[in-house]
């Protein structure tokens, strides 16, 4: 049995996928928690022999998508507003 793969869409900019199908919204959902993982202990995540996973998660973070949409933020502090986020 053959399994029709599809390639990520031209101009995603994010390659290669974690995954095989719906790879863009996967890999976009999956990155700040590998990001965030990595980030506790880097020097422990850079040793491991993931060269893929490490390769998929800089490509990743690297994107301007990525830079676009994970931009910091202040922390809240009670008694403040905050911060609002529109929806579009």
């Amino acid at each position: 049995m053959s399994v029709n793969r599809p390639t990520p869409r031209d101009g995603a900019g994010i390659e290669p996928s974690v995954t095989t199908q719906l790879d863009l919204i996967a890999d976009m959902a999956l990155a700040p928690f590998v990001r965030q993982f990595a980030n506790v202990d880097g020097v422990w995540f850079a040793s491991q022999s993931w060269a893929a996973v490490q390769r998929w998660l800089t490509t990743i973070v690297a994107s301007e998508r990525f830079e676009r949409i994970m931009r910091p933020v202040a922390v809240w502090v009670p008694g403040t507003r905050g911060v609002s986020f529109s929806v579009r």
